[in-house]
């Protein structure tokens, strides 16, 4: 079972002193009274947005805080929940931030995430996620968190890859996060093993539970900065996984395909050097994308019992559409 607060390693540059952000109010270590949430930049589906807050709310999230890229007043008014906080990124919200809205998606992550981190009063800590992510404890979201050392400024939370398959949703682990090497790779996927860092397709940094309170302090994508420099007392944790839902099915990974090949995650180098964007290209063209999936990033007997066999797999069933319906009711039916 895994649990508690991964020994880790901390960030920063060896050969300068330390530049720790400084905590002034480390907040309580009782998970019964810990306040915890969330800050996500989102479009899309109604279906998709109230299923990653229903999740959150019933893993005991104080506050669920949705920046809305594109307002729906449906989509607002189906959504109001005591405990989520809608915030619609209309012109006169960037006007009130005193600049233009970026053209850039995830510099529009990096300064809402910053907004809500201060304006994070009644919070301990805050997570910036994305809304194809669903935090996967192995107790509690509250208990990791109460947990850590008083002098600690953020845990980094390991990516859990979610595979294709019926329920319950399954998410694979990559080697390194499990104190394994990336030899095992070319077993676990014959073809393309050696070609993807980690064996997954989405990124392998993670993401950041911060504590709040700091000065100065700026929330990124998958870090955060003090003072302009990357915070250095951060440590990785096992006690939450960051279950991603990046291609759960087909249909998913070609629809977001072009996306992420000109302006998203798939630009950048895999093992070996080899663009992921190129691969994906060669693949395409010899009508060997969906063979690639199906290795990859299909729950198949044969991959899941070898990740079980590595420790590297992690089945939790979400339930979402019942998760909804206690959170918010029924689903509109004209909602995807």
């Amino acid at each position: 079972m895994r649990g508690g607060v991964g020994q880790g390693t901390t960030f920063g540059m060896t050969d300068k002193p330390p530049r720790p952000a400084p905590i002034t109010r480390p907040g309580p270590a009782d998970p019964a009274v810990l306040n915890w949430g969330t800050v996500t930049l989102l479009r899309g589906p109604l279906s998709r947005i109230a299923g990653f807050a229903a999740w959150h709310l019933s893993l005991g999230a104080a506050r669920v805080t949705l920046y809305l890229d594109d307002p729906d007043p449906a989509q607002i008014a189906y959504l109001d929940h005591p405990r989520v906080t809608l915030i619609p990124c209309t012109p006169q919200f960037w006007a009130g931030l005193d600049r233009p809205r970026p053209d850039a998606h995830q510099r529009r992550q990096a300064l809402v995430a910053t907004d809500a981190y201060r304006d994070s009063a009644g919070l301990n800590w805050l997570a910036h996620i994305d809304m194809d992510e669903f935090l996967l404890p192995e107790t509690s979201v509250a208990e990791t968190l109460a947990a850590a050392p008083p002098d600690l400024g953020a845990l980094v939370m390991n990516p859990a890859e979610q595979l294709a398959g019926p329920p319950p949703e399954r998410f694979k682990l990559a080697p390194r996060h499990v104190g394994k090497t990336k030899s095992l790779l070319p077993r676990l996927y014959p073809t393309f093993g050696q070609y993807l860092r980690g064996g997954f397709i989405s990124h392998l940094e993670g993401k950041l539970f911060a504590r709040t309170g700091i000065e100065r302090f700026r929330l990124g994508i998958h870090g955060a900065s003090y003072r302009g420099h990357p915070i250095e007392n951060r440590t990785r944790t096992t006690g939450i996984w960051l279950g991603h839902a990046h291609a759960p099915d087909w249909d998913t990974f070609q629809r977001h395909m072009g996306y992420r090949l000109t302006k998203g995650s798939y630009r950048n180098p895999q093992a070996g050097g080899l663009p992921f964007s190129q691969l994906l290209d060669m693949l395409a063209q010899e009508g060997a994308l969906r063979a690639f999936y199906d290795e990859v990033c299909s729950a198949t007997p044969h991959l899941v019992a070898a990740l079980q066999a590595e420790g590297m797999l992690i089945t939790r069933p979400l339930d979402l559409p019942a998760k909804i319906a206690d959170s918010f009711g029924p689903l509109p039916k004209d909602a995807q």
